[in-house]
């Protein structure tokens, strides 16, 4: 299923939204008016995505944006297997991928090694089994057991916006107009440029609300939840999110914000992370500096617990 439509330039300030990218990219702008500024809201690998692009004239940010939907719209004809066309789908079905593709699937396989199998995205026979693509049922115990059997077909689902904003990234390093970006691709966010950057987090369950701000410099931030893509199974609704090592849905204990300078590896993370746990995501960012995590976890009889790993900590301002 690919989206390519260009729609909705709007002639408007950026806001100040979005997240963390390149270790250059620190210290405040010279200059914190932008000469030009594009905001644009596409419809593309099955979801909206919203750039916002800030250069040295409006001409410049045009040019950017154009780019980056580019970027985004290879990274998709790539990455999808909604489309049969699209490089995955032909994989799935036999052919040999190219250098690039393989790369993507490389470094996925790398996840599921560092996660100890808690993301992995050869998992298309699990998500068919759960009708995750059309009417969602619940699989008989012979139907999980042979497609946890052996891991096969490829499923984006975990990685393929991280992989798509990091070839955003890429492609505005490469333009030297460029003062800062922000790109939200299905409520992944890149964040591109100097000076820091403010981000609200959505309530698990009531994504009009916030439970708090980020003040971050460059990069990206992943959430993952079930507030908007959770299932009715038999008229209980379930987590979409698999838990690759039982076949069965993750715990629904609410949410987790990954914040990485590499959109893949946050990603990866945040479903990886989901599907741990809490108190496991929380040791792990913890104990390795190159990210940091923001838990919501539902509390009876109602309320959220608000955790974050000790090196986001200063970075984060719980809403009052």
């Amino acid at each position: 299923m690919l989206f390519s439509a260009r729609v909705r330039v709007l002639q408007r300030p950026l806001s100040r939204v979005s997240l963390l990218l390149a270790a250059a990219c620190t210290g405040a702008p010279e200059d914190p008016t932008p000469s030009g500024s594009i905001d644009r809201t596409v419809f593309l690998m099955g979801t909206e995505a919203q750039i916002q692009v800030e250069a040295t004239d409006r001409g410049a940010a045009l040019s950017a944006s154009e780019d980056v939907l580019l970027s985004l719209e290879v990274a998709e004809q790539r990455l999808t297997t909604w489309d049969p066309e699209g490089e995955l789908a032909q994989v799935n079905a036999g052919a040999a991928p190219t250098v690039t593709l393989a790369a993507d699937l490389q470094e996925a396989q790398d996840w599921t090694n560092r996660t100890e199998g808690a993301f992995e995205a050869r998992c298309a026979s699990l998500v068919a089994a759960w009708g995750l693509r059309g009417e969602a049922r619940q699989p008989s115990e012979s139907e999980l057991a042979e497609a946890l059997a052996t891991p096969n077909g490829w499923d984006e689902g975990g990685f393929g916006k991280g992989a798509a904003l990091r070839d955003a990234a890429l492609t505005l390093s490469k333009d030297p107009n460029v003062q800062r970006a922000q790109v939200n691709l299905g409520g992944q966010w890149l964040l591109y440029g100097p000076g820091e950057f403010e981000l609200a987090i959505a309530h698990p369950d009531q994504r009009e609300q916030s439970i708090g701000h980020l003040h971050i410099p460059a990069g990206s931030v992943a959430t993952s939840g079930n507030s908007e893509r959770g299932i009715v199974v038999d008229g209980q609704r379930i987590g979409h999110i698999l838990d690759p090592r039982t076949g069965y849905p993750a715990t629904d204990f609410g949410s987790i914000t990954v914040v990485h300078a590499d959109p893949f590896a946050a990603d990866c993370l945040s479903t990886a992370l989901l599907v741990l746990g809490p108190e496991r995501a929380l040791a792990w960012a913890n104990e390795d500096p190159s990210f940091g995590v923001v838990i919501a976890e539902r509390q009876q009889p109602d309320g959220f617990r608000i955790r974050t790993s000790k090196d986001l900590e200063p970075h984060f301002k719980t809403t009052k």
